[in-house]
């Protein structure tokens, strides 16, 4: 599965850029506005503790933007980020 991930990135990026997940895009634009907010919420993605439910009422209810499945595909480290996003934000070592 990782092999096709990779490629279906490379299909989807055509433009040679490295592919870069939502929950990534949405945390590094935070972090321009307030960089502890956006290490929370890198951190409360990263916690298993934490629901996805929880994590997209919060940040629907502040008027953030992410849908469920983004927040999955980080939470769980199957985003196209290599190394994973949260670990270039700090909160790599939760998970």
């Amino acid at each position: 599965m990782e092999e096709l991930r990779q490629r279906l990135g490379v299909l989807a990026n055509k433009d040679g850029t490295p592919p870069i997940c939502p929950a990534f895009k949405l945390i590094t634009k935070m972090e321009e506005d307030d960089a502890e907010v956006a290490k929370l919420i890198s951190e409360s993605m990263m916690n298993p503790e934490v629901s996805i439910a929880e994590i997209h009422r919060e940040l629907a209810t502040h008027g953030i933007g992410i849908s469920r499945e983004s927040i999955s595909r980080y939470k769980n480290r199957i985003c196209l980020c290599s190394p994973h996003c949260s670990e270039s934000l700090g909160s790599g070592q939760n998970g």
